[in-house]
């Protein structure tokens, strides 16, 4: 069953405009440094930016380093190799895996708390219980709570929360 349904894949992927079309060796260059076990689940624009010269980009007639590395920023989010956001307040962060970037965070607040709970999630039980019983029973969160829920990941609370929110994940009330 599984190879049939590998060879299904197999064939509907081939058909897609997308995995034939040629992109500049520069952009695979890129891609490669960007998921290099090495790197972090994010990394501001600017880094990109300057890995991307390190790689080979170079302003054109047609078009400035910075419009080149959106396209490839684009390209890259449409196949899901990245998330690259176009509005003003996400725009500066490229989210490399997305997965740990933003599952991770998600799972401290949307879960099953009596299975789940850990050390962030506890130590918010124990210092704001209050808050914490809010979101356990009625799925209501105080923003308050982020600063230890997502402690370890303090500098990105405000980009977690919006894209959060942007998926449907959150609903401000």
């Amino acid at each position: 069953v599984m190879s049939e349904i590998k060879k299904v894949v197999e064939e509907v992927v081939k058909k897609e405009k997308y995995v034939n079309e040629v992109v500049p060796y520069e952009w695979l260059r890129v891609l490669e440094r960007l998921q290099a076990p090495e790197q972090a689940s994010s990394i501001p624009l600017q880094d990109v930016i300057e890995i991307c010269r390190e790689c080979g980009f170079s302003a054109r007639e047609e078009a400035s380093v910075e419009v080149q590395v959106e396209d490839m920023l684009k390209r890259f989010n449409d196949l899901g190799q990245l998330m690259h956001q176009q509005e003003e307040s996400l725009h500066d962060v490229v989210i490399l895996d997305p997965a740990h970037y933003l599952v991770n965070a998600a799972t401290r607040i949307i879960c099953r708390f009596d299975m789940h709970e850990d050390e962030f999630q506890e130590k918010a039980r124990s210092q704001m219980k209050k808050q914490y019983d809010m979101l356990r029973d009625k799925g209501i969160l105080d923003k308050k709570l982020l600063t230890i829920l997502w402690e370890d990941r303090s500098e990105h609370i405000s980009n977690l929360q919006e894209l959060l929110i942007k998926f449907g994940f959150f609903v401000p009330i």
